[in-house]
């Protein structure tokens, strides 16, 4: 590192002017980006079963829907039914569209004159006003038309089917609801009576509040970053150093994303912000280690040189162990992840690079900076400094105790990390009273949920579904799924035949009609030549394959996977041999990814702390003070999980990611702090001695570091969204965690002998 200093500062006009060009570069190269978030790149990519779902969702339709609830409106209303038409035929016209549902267009069997007709409820009202209110009440008895209809009758549905596309970007979302609500409001509707729900609808509400995030969230940052910097300094150039360094590191982080992926997901949005961040604190430790070597009565030169030389080695470790966190989030197996993971590991290289070049090389241009204990920084810094000696002398005088409260704390969180339950709901991660929320909750109670599963039989014959044995089967499973209590309703072509029987044969047919071999086959063929359209959507035309609609009750991605799954089993358990069960749908394939997904996040948790623990080994020269000074390490993860099980009843998986974050991000206090006490251990012959010269020099950076870093992510929680949030509420609630189990339980393992440096190692450290 010393020869590294020495290098730049003697050929500093080069440097800059590299610097310059590759900066130059990475901004040519981010001009060439564009948002884009498919499912396929954000979650399912990698997943086996994705292109079966595909494949599916092609020959049925897909279960990517939204549902538009209409507040105040009465179907059995002329106009009202004229208004719901036209913006049915609106949306039907969009490119995106493949299939609008609603009452215009809902149909119905019903029998005339010894025969099977089939009419929507429009041309049905149309034609017999006087039966409007009996009419509209078949199809709320309807399995499947009453998901059209509110139980008061006031209020309406209408069902928007997208074409399956596994590239589609999810940042049109919040475009095509636009223009879905504008069809509407064109066709008569206020804009107050519109609500919306399911998965396109969050989805791009989700798009929308990251983008706003990351177009909001970034300059807060920014400015936080300088004002917080400023305030602790009490000087401007430690805060116009520490942006303009971070700020370079950011464009040339998110140059190379750009080099990777033109396309930049919501993900990949929130990286400039880390990077700065992470950035400013490799700044601040230079800043204030070269304020501190001033103090010493050292030249500039010379405080350039060792500040550079001594804070450097410890950075270079610190990076190393933040990098591993942040690469390690690329075990997740999901292609955003794996981006997001390798762009933070090189903004985490490119921070230290660029803090250990640019930083040194401004201060030899620089005027030699008035000393900490002069101007108006000489107050706070005083309040920092009487702050470490009273710590110090708490956690070396009173060790055992400190250590032993630390435990019982430590010991609380286990059993809060025991009570932790993980599930991911996108619903939930909005806040609680977000508009979409609002719209889902009206819609869930007046119409149904829009969290679907999908079971598929399949069989090897030729309208093999139509036998009569085979449908009995179907009609015991469908009828079983209904009892489940995670259930709300179901529905397939049972629902249909059963429909057509009985209005051909009277509401207390006997169900033995439907074992005659053909009815069935002829019931589907009399369906379809009196008009009746949509029953591609349940069985295809060789009659092997149907698809079995299933309404849950809760929106769960795991719950949906665990549902589909015993479901699967129920079918395999009832169904012949020959018939071939599967479960589908987005709930369903991101459920069964998620545990994926966790699974990856604990591999690399796991590859994190191994990792971290050999290179603590390795920096401080000791396997045994290497694995002790983990304790202090974990213990915030530790505590962020048992907080996170004792206040919320379910986790969103995301959450994990925050842990590999955390990790990566606060080793580095207890480094520099370590590695500090490493030095003053050979300089001095009195443990406490060196302790007391450890946090006058390191404490002091840390706290300001850890300050930086806390307040600097505080801006992520005005966000709405929730994976956005806890950026600004989880990870500084850790960081400050950390300085506390640095700052306490670090110094007493110190005192009574866990993290000692033996005299020989001592002697042959060299002294400065």
């Amino acid at each position: 590192m010393e020869s590294y200093i020495r290098f730049i500062l003697r050929n500093r006009a080069l440097v800059l002017f590299v610097c310059l060009v590759v900066t130059a570069l990475a901004l040519h190269r981010i001009s060439f980006a564009t948002f884009g978030s498919s499912l396929g790149k954000m979650f399912l990519g990698e997943n086996p079963e994705y292109a079966g779902y595909l494949e599916r969702s092609a020959e049925f339709g897909t279960d990517e829907v939204m549902l538009v609830g209409l507040e105040g409106v009465d179907p059995t209303d002329p106009e009202s039914l004229a208004k719901l038409d036209a913006a049915t035929l609106a949306i039907e016209e969009m490119e995106e569209v493949q299939r609008v549902y609603s009452l215009a267009n809902a149909q119905q069997v019903f029998a005339s004159e010894d025969s099977l007709r089939v009419r929507s409820f429009g041309d049905q009202v149309d034609q017999e006003p006087e039966r409007a209110l009996q009419i509209l009440k078949e199809f709320q008895e309807d399995p499947i038309t009453s998901v059209l209809v509110s139980e008061s009758g006031k209020d309406v549905a209408v069902v928007v089917e997208l074409y399956p596309d596994p590239e589609r970007q999810a940042e049109d979302g919040p475009i095509f609801i636009g223009k879905v609500e504008a069809a509407f409001q064109e066709a008569g509707f206020k804009a107050e009576q519109i609500r919306k729900a399911g998965i396109i609808a969050v989805m791009a509400v989700i798009i929308a509040e990251s983008i706003r995030s990351v177009a909001v969230i970034l300059p807060f940052v920014s400015l936080t970053l300088f004002l917080i910097v400023f305030l602790m300094f009490r000087r401007l150039w430690p805060a116009v150093v520490g942006l303009g360094v971070a700020g370079v590191a950011m464009i040339w982080s998110m140059g190379f994303a750009v080099w990777l992926e033109p396309q930049i997901s919501v993900a990949i949005a929130i990286a400039p912000s880390v990077i700065l961040i992470v950035a400013m604190s490799d700044v601040i430790h230079l800043c204030s280690a070269y304020l501190l070597e001033l103090k010493s009565g050292k030249d500039k030169g010379t405080a350039i040189q060792d500040s550079g030389t001594d804070v450097g080695t410890a950075c270079f470790y610190t990076s190393l162990t933040t990098f591993v966190g942040f690469a390690s989030i690329s075990f997740v197996p999901t292609p955003v992840f794996r981006i997001l993971g390798v762009v933070l590991g090189f903004g985490v290289g490119t921070a230290l690079l660029l803090a250990m070049t640019i930083t040194p090389i401004i201060f030899s241009f620089m005027r030699t900076p008035k000393l900490y204990d002069e101007g108006a920084t000489h107050r706070i810094q005083n309040l920092i400094t009487r702050g470490m000696d009273a710590i110090a002398r708490l956690s070396t005088e009173k060790a055992w105790w400190v250590i032993g409260v630390f435990a019982v704390i430590g010991g609380l969180m286990v059993v809060g990390l025991y009570q932790l339950h993980i599930e991911t709901r996108l619903m939930q991660r909005l806040t609680y009273d977000h508009p979409i929320r609002q719209d889902a909750r009206f819609i869930e109670k007046n119409f149904s949920t829009t969290h679907m599963l999908d079971m598929y039989l399949s069989s090897s014959e030729e309208k093999g579904l139509l036998e009569p044995e085979t449908f009995k089967k179907v009609q015991e499973f469908q009828a079983r799924i209904a009892e489940r209590e995670d259930v709300l309703d179901v529905h397939s072509y049972v629902d249909l035949i059963e429909r057509i029987h009985r209005t051909l044969n009277g509401e207390d047919a006997s169900a033995e009609l439907l074992a005659k071999p053909g009815t069935l086959a002829q019931y589907i063929l009399l369906f379809e030549m009196s008009g009746g359209k949509d029953l591609d959507r349940l069985l295809d035309f060789d009659r092997k394959k149907a698809r079995i609609a299933i309404r849950l009750k809760d929106e769960g991605f795991l719950t949906a996977h665990e549902s589909g799954n015993q479901v699967t089993a129920l079918g395999q358990e009832i169904m012949p041999r020959d018939i071939e069960v599967r479960p589908s749908g987005v709930l369903h394939l991101l459920g069964g990814w998620i545990s994926e997904i966790i699974r990856g996040q604990s591999r690399g948790l796991i590859f994190t702390l191994i990792m971290t623990s050999f290179m603590m080994c390795i920096g401080l020269r000791s396997l045994r003070v290497g694995l002790w000074s983990m304790i202090p390490n974990v213990f915030p993860l530790l505590v962020l999980g048992g907080v996170l099980g004792f206040v919320l009843d379910d986790v969103d998986s995301d959450t994990l990611v925050f842990a590999m974050l955390a990790i990566g991000i606060g080793v580095d206090d207890t480094i520099h702090f370590l590695m500090r006490y490493r030095i003053e251990a050979a300089r001095c012959s009195d443990r406490r001695e060196a302790l007391k010269q450890t946090f006058d020099f390191a404490g002091r950076s840390i706290v300001m570091t850890t300050a930086t870093l806390a307040i600097g992510f505080l801006p992520f929680a005005i966000s709405d969204y929730q994976i956005t949030r806890m950026f600004g509420t989880l990870l500084p609630m850790t960081f400050v965690v950390a300085l506390v189990a640095d700052l306490f339980l670090v110094p007493a393992f110190a005192e009574v002998g866990l993290l000692a440096i033996d005299n020989r190692k001592r002697e042959r450290e060299p002294s400065a």
